[in-house]
């Protein structure tokens, strides 16, 4: 299956999502299929979903924010702060060392600078997000709320409790994951099938999206946030320059 068939346009989400939240058969077996451990936001009306650990206005952020926006969808981000940091987790480390973005030079190679938000020597490897806390005092996750709030008026959401009902690891929890997206609401996401992702996408991603077309007769409804051939760029990993200030 191509990458680009998992998604869905602007215009199949507005014709699907209202016809799959009006199908009240359709949401009874959803709600029987995840034993009614439902996200009380993601009940009320259609949600724009963004899924991090930790949540911050960086370019990813920015731009799902404007898709949601632009789809008359209210966004939410869907956080996990009792989860771990680690350095060899691309966008967890990222949350620490964060990159700001300055354009590109006259060679089309992005300009960046970095800045430490905590201690990376190590004392703070695989701490709970809840508990680190920045190199100037302030907490790790209300660091990046606070910045977060400046730029993008957004839901939060700790689902910390619905990750560890379902397993907390991915292989545990993906299936009904997916099944969320399915019937009720939107989710943005970047798929990524290379080098990095190859083992998520083949034995965790794939499984749970066929077993959910099995079970539901439906694809879930993911929408691209970066270009499928641009996932890789640092851009979105990196944050506008006015995100400095509030440092």
């Amino acid at each position: 299956m191509k990458i680009k068939e998992l998604y869905s346009t602007e215009e199949e989400v507005k014709n699907e999502l209202k016809k799959r939240w009006e199908d009240k058969e359709l949401s009874k077996k959803l709600e029987e299929f995840l034993n009614n451990k439902i996200p009380e936001p993601f009940l009320s009306e259609p949600r724009a979903v963004l899924a991090r650990q930790l949540a911050t206005p960086d370019n990813e952020h920015a731009v799902f924010y404007e898709k949601a926006k632009r789809m008359s969808l209210k966004p939410i981000d869907f956080e996990f702060l009792d989860d771990i940091f680690i350095t060899t987790n691309h966008g967890k480390a990222c949350l620490g060392k964060m990159i700001f973005y300055h354009g590109l030079d006259k060679n089309s190679k992005p300009i960046i600078t970095n800045k430490h938000s905590i201690d990376l020597t190590g004392v703070n490897e695989k701490k709970p997000f809840k508990e680190i806390i920045t190199l100037w005092g302030e907490g790790f996750t209300e660091f990046h709320h606070r910045i977060l709030s400046k730029n993008h008026d957004t839901e939060l959401y700790d689902g910390s409790w619905w990750y560890k009902e379902n397993g907390a690891k991915a292989k545990n929890y993906y299936i009904y994951y997916m099944a969320m997206f399915t019937i009720k609401n939107v989710l943005f996401e970047n798929i990524e099938n290379n080098e990095r992702e190859d083992k998520f996408f083949n034995e965790i991603f794939l499984p749970a999206v066929d077993f959910i077309k099995k079970e539901f007769g439906l694809k879930p409804l993911i929408m691209p946030i970066a270009p499928p051939d641009d996932i890789g760029n640092i851009y979105w990993w990196s944050y506008p320059e006015n995100i400095k200030n509030l440092i």
